[in-house]
């Protein structure tokens, strides 16, 4: 207990010594506080936020890089590209609510955008992201570009043409070859991507070469009678067969684009090869429209040793794939109660199977002895 005893003197010490104890951590407390803390008179985090819409140059929605696009509030590298190959496959964009229709850009960030964007219009409307003054091109004229032979032309000549960039060039190609030539030049109009107005435009300027057998001057058939006036011979067209397409043949069709030619050549996959044309109608997205503008240039050529299996031991599966469920089901009850298909014709004599769906049969089924 003596170890715990103070003197007046002790006491009085241990008392000053723990004011000022007290006295130093308030000091220090009150300078952090004041260190930290920033003056009444500074502007609070919002007022020092730049505003970016302020800074940002109007330009014209045909003529801006992809670097353009980018510094835009909201438009990365992906959209900024993703703006230009569909600014491309359009020709041009109309009017700004185009970039509307652009996969990915969200309605929000077109309404923060669309005051710093325009479409530059004939009367000579100047870029305004440009320090720099420069006159509008001049417009375009049938005249200020030869006729181009739509049979011969390549890519570079192709691009020449208003409103058709590289893609729109190779599609062209692509079309081309696929109906071995063309004969007219409205058939462009059926070519996937192309728009109306861009045909319009371009219709003055393209032409396909006649053929040596018919008249091309108004002398020459002036001076021939009509007996010997030769009749014009139009050649037919190259069909392409469905089970030797590729991806850019199909592509070249009116109607498909690389999605849907994909979704051709996967179903080609499944079924092993296509029986009929008309079994394109089972592929995902291709609309009876689209079909029907493909149709004609289409044919199925049977592969030279097709691999068919029994109809009397095959497994639903294979024949839901080609049929559907609901008739495979069917076909296999049928099978069960018979034990055995003796021939086409009771296979015919089952409820569901006309003569299109026992062709499917046949081409992809045999009935063993």
């Amino acid at each position: 207990m003596n170890g715990l005893f103070f003197t007046h003197s002790q006491k009085k010490g241990l008392l000053i010594l723990l004011a000022l104890i007290f006295l130093l951590s308030l000091g220090r407390f009150l300078w952090l506080q004041r260190t930290l803390s920033p003056p009444a008179n500074w502007p609070s985090a919002e007022e020092t936020q730049p505003v970016q819409q302020s800074i940002i140059t109007s330009f014209d929605i045909n003529l801006a890089d992809s670097a353009q696009w980018a510094s835009l509030p909201g438009i990365g590298p992906v959209l900024s590209r993703r703006i230009i190959k569909f600014r491309e496959a359009k020709g041009g964009f109309h009017a700004v609510a185009d970039l509307q229709k652009v996969y990915g850009l969200k309605p929000e960030i077109f309404d923060q955008i669309s005051d710093q964007l325009f479409v530059q219009k004939s009367e000579g409307k100047i870029s305004l992201n440009s320090s720099k003054k420069r006159p509008s091109p001049a417009p375009f004229t049938p005249k200020s570009l030869a006729p181009i032979n739509l049979n011969t032309a390549d890519s570079a000549t192709l691009t020449q043409l208003p409103g058709i960039g590289p893609v729109l060039s190779q599609r062209i190609i692509r079309f081309r070859k696929a109906k071995g030539g063309f004969e007219e030049v409205d058939e462009l109009k059926q070519l996937y991507g192309l728009k109306p107005a861009v045909f319009d435009k371009i219709r003055p300027i393209v032409f396909i070469e006649k053929r040596r057998n018919q008249s091309t001057t108004i002398d020459s058939a002036s001076e021939r009678s009509p007996k010997n006036k030769p009749s014009p011979i139009s050649s037919p067209i190259a069909l392409l067969d469905l089970n030797k397409a590729d991806s850019a043949q199909l592509e070249a069709l009116p109607g498909i684009g690389p999605t849907l030619a994909k979704r051709i050549l996967k179903y080609r996959n499944i079924l092993g090869y296509y029986v009929t044309v008309e079994q394109l109608q089972q592929v995902y997205g291709l609309s009876m429209e689209n079909y029907e503008r493909m149709r004609p240039f289409l044919s199925v050529t049977a592969p030279p040793s097709p691999k068919r299996l029994d109809l009397n031991s095959a497994k639903t599966y294979s024949l839901k794939r080609i049929v559907g469920k609901e008739l495979a089901n069917v076909i296999i009850q049928q099978r069960q109660t018979k034990g055995w298909f003796d021939g086409w014709a009771e296979v015919a004599g089952i409820k569901g199977v006309d003569q299109k769906v026992l062709q499917l049969l046949k081409g992809y089924f045999m009935l063993s002895d």
